[in-house]
């Protein structure tokens, strides 16, 4: 299944809350049920409209994308990421950034 066929997003639409694709039951419908101990069972019989192909692809995206997120976090914690790693080490580049005349330029010679 698409993600357009899971979710979608529209400012038109429960002001651009994330909705299962075609409805206007919002994502956060399931995350609370789930949440208070209710079963997917439950979610999809006061929510006709949403299908279980839906949730299923929604909630295999939610762990695809959150085990993503863990192996970047993980990396970045390794320092194996050059890009995640920026601004860990400064960089000097020889330039002088006009600090050193700061009190000078404030409170004059």
């Amino acid at each position: 299944m698409e993600l357009q066929e899971i979710v979608s997003r529209n400012p038109r639409v429960l002001n651009g809350d994330l909705v299962f694709a075609g409805t206007r039951v919002p994502v956060e419908n399931l995350v609370d049920y789930l949440a208070a101990g209710d079963t997917l069972d439950e979610f999809l019989e006061n929510f006709p409209g949403v299908s279980r192909e839906q949730v299923e692809g929604y909630l295999r995206m939610t762990m695809e994308v959150t085990g993503e997120r863990l192996a970047v976090d993980e990396a970045a914690d390794e320092g194996d990421d050059p890009i995640l790693g920026l601004g860990q080490e400064p960089v000097h580049s020889g330039a002088g950034d006009g600090s050193e005349n700061h009190d000078l330029y404030l409170y004059g010679g």
